[in-house]
């Protein structure tokens, strides 16, 4: 079995080594292009956030607020209109960045005009009212804290989260410039300290912890990692602390998102790599809701498509658990699960999306899939023992640099 060679402490270092370098270049080459200002019309139409302080977020709320009273004024029904989220007219997808929303595209309009939506537009309007009271104030407060300030009128915790959104994407501005933090689930665990909105030194050596809700004020970040690992599953994360992997496997940062990750998972994976410029590698399930985990990783989502260049790591390399590892490692089919009606579906709208396209190497792997019926969980590498994902099968892809 090829996974049962020993693992030298050069080859193993060689190839993250190789890795960081090829990143460190390719980045360098983007900012490279983003200062000679390429003049392909496509590069020019992508919608970006823009960086505000609050006191310019505030005056662009006042002059929605503006044109809302103005409107009322001359009896006119006010309206929001906002490009629209989503849809792969109104995307772009570039390997370096990920899918971005491109600056003119189908627009999105909310107004008084329409009985259905009313109730959004009024969700909106009272969501950008709270959202000046907390710039004004300089404090923060959660989606969840918003919905649960007047349940009756909200009616449900998705009309909070979209209504945000929509005023992100609106404004042109990421939504914690609005002072409304999403809740974090996310773990963290490794060769890491930095300092909290609080100025307090978080060190996450010890048993990890949990990512904090107010990422974009995260600073000072300290590390002597080699790698980033960011794992699909919280027990699979677990496992990892509890056997040490950043002692075992040389100074590392492990992260998990507890299955999809939440925005502010993605947001700080993205500042570490921005922050540290060292490999980041994925481990997630051969299977295509694990495979589209990762891709929310690097690329992205079209919903989010406006926060593209805060949300996504396109420098990720899928590590594993791949489709071509189950023959390889010899995993027995009793240990396997036939793919479901939905995984099959999954699986061949992947293949469709335009950042997948551009990946023959993961086209493979999900044809492969697709050809097997059979998808393998992380787990199932304890069939061939206990200790064999910690001791061969990581170290093995590591060393040599078998990623995708």
């Amino acid at each position: 079995m090829a996974f049962l060679s020993n693992v030298s402490e050069s080859s193993f270092w060689s190839c993250l080594a190789e890795l960081s370098k090829e990143l460190q270049s390719r980045e360098s080459a983007t900012k490279l292009l983003e200062r000679i200002k390429i003049t392909d019309k496509s590069e020019k139409s992508i919608h970006a956030t823009k960086i505000l302080s609050r006191y310019e977020v505030m005056q662009l709320i006042e002059e929605h607020i503006t044109t809302f009273l103005r409107a009322l004024h001359n009896r006119e029904l006010p309206k929001f209109v906002f490009n629209k989220r989503g849809g792969s007219n109104n995307t772009i997808f570039k390997e370096d960045l990920g899918v971005q929303m491109l600056g003119d595209v189908t627009k999105h309009e909310i107004s008084l005009e329409n009985q259905a939506s009313l109730h959004k537009y009024a969700v909106m309007i009272t969501c950008l009212s709270s959202c000046y009271k907390l710039l004004q104030e300089n404090k923060h407060s959660t989606k969840r804290d918003l919905y649960y300030s007047n349940v009756n009128f909200y009616q449900t915790q998705h009309a909070v989260d979209e209504a945000v959104s929509d005023i992100s994407c609106m404004l042109g501005v990421p939504r914690h410039a609005l002072h409304i933090l999403s809740s974090s689930k996310g773990l963290l665990y490794g060769d890491l300290s930095f300092s909290d909105n609080d100025g307090n030194i978080i060190v996450c050596y010890e048993n990890g912890v949990q990512v904090p809700n107010h990422v974009s004020c995260i600073r000072n970040f300290q590390s002597n990692a080699r790698y980033i690992l960011v794992i699909e599953k919280e027990a699979t994360y677990q496992r990892l602390v509890e056997y040490k992997l950043n002692e075992k496997l040389g100074p590392c940062i492990l992260m998990t998102g507890k299955g999809f990750p939440d925005i502010n998972t993605r947001m700080l994976l993205r500042k570490l790599w921005d922050a540290l410029h060292i490999p980041v590698l994925a481990l997630v399930d051969a299977d295509p809701h694990g495979i589209e985990i990762m891709c929310i990783y690097k690329y992205g989502s079209k919903s989010l498509s406006h926060e593209a260049s805060n949300l996504t790591c396109p420098v990720i390399k899928w590590l594993g658990v791949q489709p071509k590892d189950i023959g390889l490692v010899n995993i027995a089919d009793t240990f396997l699960i036939p793919l479901s009606d939905a995984d099959k579906k999954k699986a061949n709208d992947l293949l469709k999306r335009n950042y997948i396209m551009q990946q023959p190497h993961i086209v493979t792997q999900i044809e492969l899939l697709l050809s097997r019926g059979l998808k393998a969980e992380i787990e199932c590498l304890d069939s061939i023992s206990h200790s064999f994902m910690t001791d061969i099968y990581l170290p093995h892809k590591i060393r040599n640099g078998d990623w995708l």
